[in-house]
């Protein structure tokens, strides 16, 4: 099954990891901890909605996934391993909860659709598409990664920023199909 999601720019996807970056403090160049945002959202929803907005569920109530966003409850479900491998710092539970939270603040107030089965789907209306890259730019300081580039390795650039290589790849060939990098540098 093929779901679509309105379109989202690169730009604009950036801007809202960008948002949730500043509110949580983040200093330029630096790791972004996605969990330790996660948590402070979350009290600050408790707080003054009287809500949560996550919930950790056992790895047997939800088998098939690390983290899901259920729509309808406006709510993060993360697997109890993921929520324990990134509270650990792991660079794949890290990645999954920016993905979710990309979920979160890209696709909570929009209207998904599924396509008949002949239908191609464009990628920048694919939600998986936009959640990875909204995790990718939250979980990086793509100013500080566009100067490093030619100084850093991808492992380098990947323990600095912990994510995935293959997430960082993957984004790095994004910013180059928008002009933010040269096509050369996204093919380590």
């Amino acid at each position: 099954m093929k779901v679509t999601a309105p379109y989202q720019s690169l730009e604009n996807i950036r801007k809202r990891a960008w948002m949730l970056r500043l509110a949580n403090g983040a200093k330029p160049g630096r790791y972004f901890d996605a969990m330790d945002a996660l948590e402070k959202l979350d009290a600050g929803m408790v707080e003054e909605f009287n809500r949560h907005i996550w919930e950790c569920v056992q790895i047997e109530d939800m088998p098939d996934s690390l983290g899901e966003v259920s729509l309808k409850e406006r709510k993060i479900l993360l697997r109890e391993d993921c929520y324990l491998s990134a509270t650990d710092g792991d660079k794949e539970g890290l990645f999954t909860v920016a993905h979710e939270l990309g979920h979160f603040f890209l696709h909570t107030d929009c209207r998904l659709h599924r396509l008949l089965p002949d239908m191609e789907l464009d990628e920048t209306r694919c939600p998986e598409y936009q959640a990875d890259a909204f995790a990718c730019e939250l979980l990086i300081d793509s100013d500080y990664l566009i100067r490093s580039i030619h100084r850093m390795t991808i492992d380098e650039l990947s323990d600095r920023f912990r994510i995935p290589v293959n997430k960082l790849n993957d984004h790095l060939g994004r910013m180059a199909k928008n002009g933010d990098i040269n096509q050369q540098l996204s093919l380590f």
